[in-house]
């Protein structure tokens, strides 16, 4: 009878030793879901479920060859997105782009209809247009690529 609970004690043991990989602890940011894989080796795999970035963002943007670039980004509830922007100076011309947007973490990242990509920072209310190594704008001119959100 000892032998029996010995052993029932044991494999309870190792049982429980097995289990506890699949209990691990990770801290996950507000309204991310993560799928931890069996791999110990790999990083937490998260997405964000939901953030509230769909909405109308307006930015006057610097212009080399004209005076400014007074931009619109309408973000929609669907993953879809239009982004209306009007060159201003002697001719003034208008271009307008559309296509989808995905959202990773706090980075929103449109993709037009030529698969053109623009990344953008999400503050909470605001969206800050990144450069093309990933980064916010900085200096003295970094409000000139923020877009405000529009009410």
């Amino acid at each position: 009878m000892k032998k029996f609970k010995f052993i029932t004690l044991l494999a309870s043991a190792i049982f429980m030793a097995g289990c506890s990989s699949f209990n691990q602890h990770i801290d996950v940011p507000k309204g991310e879901t993560c799928t931890i894989d069996d791999d110990k080796n790999k990083a937490p795999k998260c997405e964000i479920k939901s953030i509230p970035v769909a909405g109308i963002y307006k930015a006057t943007l610097p212009c080399a060859s004209c005076e400014a670039i007074e931009t619109t980004l309408n973000l929609n509830a669907d993953g879809s997105f239009t982004c209306k922007m009007t060159y201003k100076g002697n001719q003034d011309y208008t271009d307008l782009q559309y296509g989808k947007y995905e959202i990773a973490g706090d980075i929103v990242t449109t993709t037009d209809e030529y698969k053109e990509k623009m990344s953008y920072k999400f503050d909470g209310t605001n969206l800050h247009l990144l450069d093309f190594d990933g980064n916010v704008a900085k200096g003295e001119f970094k409000d000139l690529y923020t877009f405000k959100k529009s009410n």
